[in-house]
């Protein structure tokens, strides 16, 4: 059985070290779904962008990373770090501002 879990952005995530704590008070992601809700989030940097990637599905083992909203530069950020990392069928993207 696979588990959701949601993670809603704040308006801003300016680096590494803040993607990494928003994404390990998740917990677990072991075969999880992970929705990224970037509704509120206004800018992120392309190096958050890279950590989420690498800590949820990376390291964390989820088995997909759902991206729902967030800025334009912020989901093309997200989509190139899945293919830098060899993780790209693993995102799905819902929808972008």
């Amino acid at each position: 059985m696979t588990d959701n879990k949601e993670l809603m952005l704040p308006r801003l995530v300016g680096s590494r070290d803040q993607a990494r704590q928003l994404a390990e008070e998740l917990g677990d992601l072991t075969g999880q779904v992970v929705v990224l809700n970037g509704r509120e989030s206004r800018a992120a940097s392309s190096s958050a962008a890279d950590e989420f990637v690498k800590v949820i599905l990376v390291e964390g083992g989820a088995t997909r990373l759902e991206l729902l909203s967030g800025t334009p530069d912020f989901v093309r950020d997200v989509e190139l770090s899945t293919q830098d990392h060899g993780v790209a069928e693993k995102l799905a993207v819902a929808s972008a501002l």
